[in-house]
């Protein structure tokens, strides 16, 4: 229940360590990686310059830990649910 948010969180070493959703109020230290794209019904105008979508693009797979960069399976990257989400959950759990 409720809009989330999505937080990234890196290491000393700028790599991806984990993420956590959480609820879109409930700030976290990581980066945000939600951001809204309509409002009122109407496209938000977000247009980046081709070139910045491709150096984002390079710098976040370069930052994936390296069994991620790989072809053939590793697991599941480490997501995890915010205490607050999990606290909301359970209040709307007992009104079912």
């Amino acid at each position: 229940p409720g809009c989330k948010q999505v937080y990234r969180y890196r290491g000393p070493d700028e790599g991806l360590t984990h993420d956590i959703i959480t609820l879109a109020d409930d700030m976290q230290p990581g980066e945000a990686l939600l951001a809204p794209v309509i409002r009122a019904g109407r496209r938000i105008p977000q247009s980046l310059p081709l070139d910045d979508i491709r150096k984002r693009v390079e710098m976040n797979l370069r930052s994936l830990p390296e069994a991620y960069r790989r072809l053939e399976s590793c697991g599941p990257f480490d997501v995890r649910i915010s205490p607050a989400i999990e606290e909301l959950a359970g209040i709307v759990d007992k009104d079912i």
